[in-house]
């Protein structure tokens, strides 16, 4: 994901730098053109992947990881770490 977002980032800034030149009027559509198609095709392939990367709410996946933490450090059994509760089911979208 953090490629698509940062290719996304580098689209979007190499058409501020290529608009701010003396591009002709053609050109300069035609670039914008490209720019919103990929851009648009980059998100639709990163949406799938934000939506299971972050299904949990933020407090959930803290206390998620803090279990499995202290489980690894031998705090809390295993067995207890499977118990560990979540607000809410996740149902993360396919890839």
């Amino acid at each position: 994901m953090s490629d698509l977002i940062g290719h996304d980032h580098d689209l979007v800034v190499r058409h501020d730098i290529a608009a701010s030149s003396d591009l002709d009027a053609r050109a300069a559509e035609a670039l914008t053109a490209l720019v919103k198609r990929c851009c648009q095709e980059l998100r639709r392939e990163a949406m799938p992947i934000g939506l299971r990367l972050y299904a949990e709410r933020p407090g959930t996946v803290i206390d998620r990881l803090d279990v499995y933490w202290k489980a690894w450090q031998g705090l809390v059994p295993p067995e207890d770490a499977k118990h560990a509760e979540t607000d809410r089911p996740i149902n993360p979208a396919p890839l």
